[in-house]
């Protein structure tokens, strides 16, 4: 039990702090979201980052310079540190502003360009992440992988000036309207010793030849997931993401921004907060109905502050990986636990047909939510990442 207490710490990140300016960016955030919805723009959704999909709306929030914040100025970027977009990212998700044309982008692509990218990558893409005009998804989760990133069977073989890729990749996220994505793959010959070896990230063209895009679709008909089929896929050298070999290493500190951020607790924000004010209503709320929503909101706070604290040492250039599983883990579990409370604790049924509203954000959030515990990354299977982090397996 003492070698084990040793190790906690690593499942939180060190304490940090917003700076100072950040009232004022929130400030001006929230403004903009008003006045957009004054106009007419769009009306908030639950689970907005996935489902909230308006390209006009990313390019006028790069306009106020608030996509590819943390992209050096060289790149079309703004300089910004990762809690300035801490900030803006925050607001964006509790307004359920759609955010999902630029979101993976923004979030994980823009960084680890700059991590692992060549200078000529980073000229290619940044400067169109940073306008809201270059949109990506992401390429690891195969069929009957899973979570298993060290299964996947996408083939990378040599060819000349290039690779050839081959295989297939599911859960690709706006892969239909996306320019590119990163995809894993096996670039050397598999070995059961060290599974997590001869692994390679690539950068491919989705309307390159050999791509085809197929639909997945949600509960309620939406199109927002991809299987992407690879068939001989050429990939020029100079797309080869950071080293042939280091795709594993990359991956893990890829996850670490797609895993941590107020996404994996927020989606459903939106509905909290449609809760709270029809339970304001006049009225008598009963002890046990306070009791309930102040548990989800101190809850809440926990997980903001956990999901702080990684953007502070994302910002020192570490690269969390078991804290950002915890919170994933924990905040995808309580953004269900929202919907049973919406479902409990207020007698109005969700209504698909709603143009605003509780019933709307309601229904969103229930037909969304099978998803909350999936996408990046199984709850058991970041357990696991945890467990064995812990020397417990």
């Amino acid at each position: 039990m003492p070698a084990i207490l040793t190790r906690l710490p690593a499942l939180v990140a060190p304490p940090a702090d917003l700076p100072p300016r950040a009232a004022a960016l929130r400030a001006e955030v929230r403004e903009f979201l008003a006045q957009e919805r004054s106009a007419g723009h769009w009306a908030p959704r639950a689970d907005a980052w996935l489902a909230g999909r308006d390209e006009g709306f990313s390019k006028r929030l790069a306009a106020r310079g608030w996509l590819g914040m943390t992209i050096p100025a060289e790149y079309g970027g703004h300089g910004a540190s990762p809690l300035d977009r801490y900030v803006v990212t925050e607001e964006l998700l509790a307004g359920g502003a759609p955010v999902a044309a630029h979101w993976i982008a923004d979030r994980q692509i823009g960084p680890s360009l700059m991590r692992f990218g060549t200078r000529g990558q980073r000229m290619r893409f940044l400067p169109g992440i940073a306008a809201g005009e270059v949109y990506f998804a992401i390429g690891m989760s195969e069929p009957d992988s899973g979570s298993d990133l060290a299964s996947v069977r996408t083939k990378a073989d040599r060819v000349p000036g290039g690779w050839e890729l081959t295989g297939t990749k599911v859960w690709t996220s706006g892969a239909h309207r996306a320019h590119a994505f990163f995809v894993l793959a096996r670039s050397a010959p598999r070995d059961d010793a060290q599974r997590h070896a001869g692994l390679s990230q690539f950068i491919v063209d989705l309307r390159a030849p050999g791509v085809t895009v197929r639909p997945i679709s949600l509960l309620t008909g939406e199109h927002h997931f991809n299987e992407v089929v690879l068939d001989r896929v050429f990939v020029p050298d100079d797309m080869v993401l950071g080293e042939v070999g280091q795709g594993w290493h990359q991956v893990t500190s890829e996850l670490a921004f797609e895993r941590s951020g107020p996404e994996r607790f927020l989606s459903t924000f939106p509905l909290l907060a449609a809760l709270v004010e029809e339970l304001s209503r006049p009225g008598d709320v009963d002890a046990g109905t306070k009791r309930a929503v102040g548990s989800l909101i101190a809850r809440l706070w926990t997980l903001r502050r956990m999901s702080v604290w990684i953007a502070g040492a994302l910002e020192s250039g570490q690269a969390p990986e078991l804290a950002a599983a915890v919170v994933k883990d924990l905040g995808t579990r309580y953004e269900s636990e929202v919907i049973d409370a919406a479902r409990l604790l207020v007698a109005i049924a969700p209504d698909p047909g709603s143009e605003a509203g509780f019933a709307r954000l309601l229904a969103d959030a229930v037909l969304h939510a099978p998803g909350f515990t999936l996408r990046g990354g199984t709850n058991e299977v970041l357990r696991g990442i945890v467990a064995r982090g812990l020397g417990l397996r």
